[in-house]
């Protein structure tokens, strides 16, 4: 048998935690499951005793936080004078659902100072696909580098620092949905102009609607695109609107600022002198529960019913076309190495990986982009900041409408461009739209006025000067 072990959230990622506990050779043997929820103690989950969180103390066992209200957990042990633990978590974007991609992770903030630093900013990542607050990190002022210190963490690799840097913080910008602290100052950039349905709007949202909106209330900023935007996420989650701010988003300002096509071929090791670049950006189709959304078929490129990799790769190299793949960080696994066996010469997939190692937001290679194909992802949105053709791939709208739900409909008056339900229709409103750009570009500018209140790449600083004045001493929430 293992080290003892007590799982401190007897909740689904508890389960999923179990299971993989039992199932690898990680070296535990769960004796009691720990839990806030006074309902559950006495009881059994899943055949393990579940204790109250007092009752930690009188065990010498490591215990493990299985709950994604894990740094409030964190704090909850210091209090009870644990500081040591371990966390299971998703690592490589995996969520909920597979025993792959998870790990155990160890920590010891014993005889730490674990006190509030009253100048620092931790800015939350997630992936290097669209996050604005790397894109924040990155285009830092210079001024805003000497008066904070502001921290970069990764939700996905979780170091030893960590949950220090997220405890000691005064302000905290987020990305995701996330447990919030009230004592700290909690900024919201999110992740995208939101065109399918969200938590009060969704369909498929699952049992965390409410926690969602509990946890947006508390919220002291939300960073917004538009007007029109905020009464988009606020009809998702039912907060005052006077938490929204227009500052457009970081991450867009790589569209005017970026050597897009200089980086993409220095991450790819490429040469795309002379070619056409076209992007195909699909949105992930699953909930964090695991729930599908839509019906798109993965085994065929553009979920398009016997698709032709073949002829398609030769269509592409007769036009001078090269094109970039780029999936949503949670689906890469599923797909990736179907497109790399097959050895296309004209088709790359851009990769999570291929972006860390580079340090690289995926933003700063988009306006290498001629044409942009996709289907419901937000990228169309920012995208349309360039005025340059745009695709769209709805194989399965009528699913994808009845599982998860649209916030704009009818889908055609919020798309402007082709819709393509066949390989040679697809082909022939490629080369249509390369050859006249200026297609659509009316409709394009149309929408762009209303989902950009500002069309320039000077969101980051007016996001700098916000979190600036929010962490100034007269702010009447930290007096």
């Amino acid at each position: 048998m293992g080290e003892k072990a007590i799982l401190f959230g007897a909740s689904t990622l508890g389960k999923v935690a179990l299971e993989y506990i039992q199932e690898t050779d990680e070296g535990y043997e769960v004796v009691a499951f720990c839990d806030n929820d006074s309902r559950k103690w006495g009881t059994k989950f899943f055949g393990v005793p579940v204790i109250a969180p007092e009752q930690l103390v009188s065990y010498n066992c490591q215990i493990i936080i299985t709950s994604q209200y894990d740094t409030e957990i964190v704090k909850q042990l210091f209090g009870l004078g644990i500081y040591r633990f371990s966390v299971f978590f998703p690592s490589r974007g995996q969520k909920i659902k597979g025993k792959d991609g998870y790990q155990i992770r160890k920590y010891d903030y014993h005889g730490v100072d674990l006190k509030r630093v009253n100048n620092k900013i931790v800015l939350r990542t997630v992936s290097n696909s669209g996050s604005n607050t790397l894109a924040l990190y990155k285009l830092m002022p210079a001024e805003i580098f000497k008066k904070y210190q502001v921290e970069l963490i990764s939700d996905q690799e979780r170091d030893d620092k960590y949950y220090y840097n997220l405890i000691t913080s005064k302000a905290v910008v987020f990305t995701y949905p996330s447990a919030i602290d009230p004592s700290q100052i909690n900024i919201q950039l999110w992740h995208g102009f939101p065109l399918k349905g969200m938590s009060y709007m969704s369909k498929s949202e699952g049992p965390g609607v409410e926690q969602n909106h509990l946890n947006w209330s508390k919220l002291d900023v939300i960073a917004s695109y538009s007007q029109f935007y905020t009464t988009l996420m606020n009809a998702c989650y039912g907060v005052s609107w006077r938490k929204y701010v227009v500052t457009g988003m970081p991450r867009n300002d790589f569209l005017f600022k970026a050597d897009g096509r200089k980086i993409l071929a220095s991450i790819l090791k490429q040469d795309f002198r002379g070619k056409k670049i076209l992007f195909y950006m699909p949105t992930f189709r699953r909930t964090i529960y695991g729930d599908a959304n839509g019906s798109r078929d993965i085994n065929y490129l553009f979920g398009l019913e016997n698709f032709d990799d073949l002829s398609f790769d030769h269509f592409l190299d007769k036009h001078g076309i090269h094109m970039i793949v780029k999936l949503h960080p949670l689906e890469e696994s599923l797909v990736v190495n179907d497109i790399l066996e097959k050895k296309l010469q004209n088709i790359t997939v851009l990769t999570e990986q291929k972006l860390k190692e580079k340090n690289i937001e995926l933003y700063e290679t988009i306006n290498a982009a001629d044409l942009l194909i996709t289907d419901y992802s937000s990228v169309y949105f920012d995208y349309l900041l360039l005025d340059r053709p745009i695709i769209y791939v709805p194989v399965d709208l009528e699913e994808y409408i009845k599982t998860r739900g649209l916030l704009l409909e009818p889908y055609d008056a919020w798309t402007p461009g082709p819709k393509c339900l066949d390989q040679a229709r697809l082909e022939q409103e490629i080369i249509r739209n390369f050859t006249h750009p200026e297609a659509y570009s009316q409709e394009r500018k149309t929408l762009c006025r209303i989902v950009h209140h500002y069309q320039d790449g000077n969101s980051s600083v007016r996001v700098w000067n916000l979190i600036d004045q929010l962490m100034r001493d007269d702010n009447p929430k930290m007096n």
